[in-house]
């Protein structure tokens, strides 16, 4: 008797031995979402400026003891724009194993928190989702300008700083200052330097200051652009400076003061002070004539460096124009960067001086022209304006004569410190020789009482007769030194 099966039952018993293998696959499978763990989730940037793309990398790790196989790993956004909405080409994560899922994202304009979600499908057991905190943040790095100059001259030099902090809740990169000038760098209309400052990453909280020296040429608003970067994403922010020329406050300023005139071998001459009654010191100092035709020896004088209220005299040579009784004297200078002003003082010749602002120096000292003059302030705080009056002709009149008249001033206080001096001189001597007067008419006396006592006994010698000249013609000798 045969004990093997007939052959048209095999197939079905195979077919019942591939079910039994296959339900005890199925029976293990609901287990296996279990062992899956989401580790880690980085947004980059940290936090988002209203409408930022960045990514937001996820890591998967198997943490049991056998092989998982996912089906898919998606994002779904809640307000967030998700580039890289899924992943469902999985390949198995072993165990211990952990898989790398990176999705783009655009984040939205308006500024909040937002909670996408991850979802994590499996092929056998089901799936489970993990919430993802996006932070949307409007604020702009601080930009300020920390330091500016009082005043602008054209092409004058002049330093500025800028300020620049992070006021962010997260970390910028490349950061760089920018200067510009409708729309173009300033380095391509201007001197400015540096074209650009490059400052790199600022921390949250952070702060930097930056300097530019610039040389203004035109006036405009020069603009610092604040660059950089928060993720991939390259932001600007600025603040502007406009550029208005102004009188600076603190320059040199020239002022003329003590002009007399005078006729010298046939040539008309002017003199008289220059005074610098500004804040800052002038370089190269030089005063011409115009209006007139300058003549040798004193075409132009070079004065030199006149610091604040120094003044220093000048000497110019001249001759009339026709049909003209005025000058003007240009005086030339630069300031400590090299660039050249001119003042223009006007006089009249052979008339009285053109009234002109001054504030008398104190110090006495002399530029490049030699000599001293003396200043003189009333005690109302006016200056004595020197008149000129009756000048020379043009080419007559006496030889190096010449007639000034000053307003009247109250005397200067030396003049009383001089008389107290000779009172207290005076009456010391006076008294000296009070003191020493009875003590030389002691003296006086005892020598002119001894001298009148030997005269009387010399005429007592002399009024005696001798006995042998009863007639008293014949003297006995005397010696003066017997009593």
């Amino acid at each position: 008797m045969s004990l093997l099966p007939p052959y048209h039952l095999t197939i079905p018993i195979l077919f019942l031995l591939l079910c039994a293998l296959c339900g005890v696959g199925v029976a293990q499978s609901p287990s296996d979402i279990s062992q899956i763990s989401i580790t880690s989730v980085i947004c980059t940037p940290e936090v988002y400026e209203p409408g930022d793309r960045g990514t937001v990398e996820l890591t998967i790790q198997n943490r049991g003891n056998s092989s998982v196989q996912l089906e898919s790993v998606t994002m779904t956004g809640s307000g967030v724009q998700v580039i890289t909405p899924s992943y469902t080409i999985v390949s198995p994560i072993g165990s211990g194993d952990s898989r790398n899922y990176l999705f783009d994202i655009i984040a939205p304009i308006e500024p909040g928190v937002y909670y996408p979600y991850i979802s994590v499908n499996s092929v056998y057991s089901g799936f489970f989702k993990y919430p993802v905190s996006i932070r949307v943040d409007s604020k702009k790095p601080f930009i300020a300008i920390s330091q500016a100059p009082p005043s602008l001259t054209k092409n004058r030099e002049t330093s500025l700083q800028i300020q620049v902090a992070n006021s962010r809740p997260d970390t910028i990169r490349n950061v760089q200052v920018i200067p510009s000038i409708q729309g173009k760098p300033a380095a391509e209309i201007m001197e400015i330097i540096p074209d650009k400052y490059f400052i790199g990453t600022l921390e949250m909280g952070e702060a930097r200051s930056v300097d530019f020296s610039l040389t203004p040429t035109i006036e405009t608003d020069l603009h610092f652009i604040l660059s950089y970067q928060n993720g991939d994403n390259t932001h600007e922010s600025e603040i502007i400076f406009p550029m208005q020329f102004s009188v600076n406050k603190r320059q040199a300023d020239m002022a003329l003061s003590s002009v007399s005139f005078s006729t010298v071998n046939g040539v008309q001459q002017v003199t008289g002070d220059i005074t610098n009654i500004g804040l800052e010191t002038a370089y190269s100092v030089t005063a011409t004539i115009e209006g007139a035709n300058p003549v040798f020896p004193y075409k132009d004088y070079v004065l030199g460096t006149l610091g604040p209220d120094d003044f220093a005299n000048f000497e110019l040579t001249f001759e009339p124009q026709e049909g003209t009784n005025t000058a003007i004297i240009i005086v030339t200078f630069k300031d400590g960067d090299g660039n050249q002003y001119s003042t223009s003082l006007p006089i009249e010749l052979g008339g009285p001086v053109s009234t002109m602002p001054y504030i008398a120096s104190s110090s006495g000292s002399s530029g490049g022209g030699g000599g001293q003059s003396m200043q003189f302030r009333s005690a109302g705080g006016s200056r004595n304006t020197v008149m000129v009056a009756g000048g020379p002709g043009p080419m007559g009149g006496s030889s190096g004569s010449r007639t000034t008249e000053e307003t009247p001033s109250n005397s200067p206080p030396h003049l009383y410190i001089a008389i107290l001096i000779l009172v207290i001189g005076g009456g010391a001597v006076y008294l000296y020789h009070r003191k020493q007067s009875p003590k030389k008419g002691k003296k006086i006396g005892r020598k002119g009482r001894k001298d009148i006592s030997l005269m009387k006994e010399i005429e007592s010698y002399d009024a005696e007769p001798s006995a042998d000249d009863p007639t008293g013609e014949i003297s006995t000798p005397h010696r003066s030194d017997e009593k």
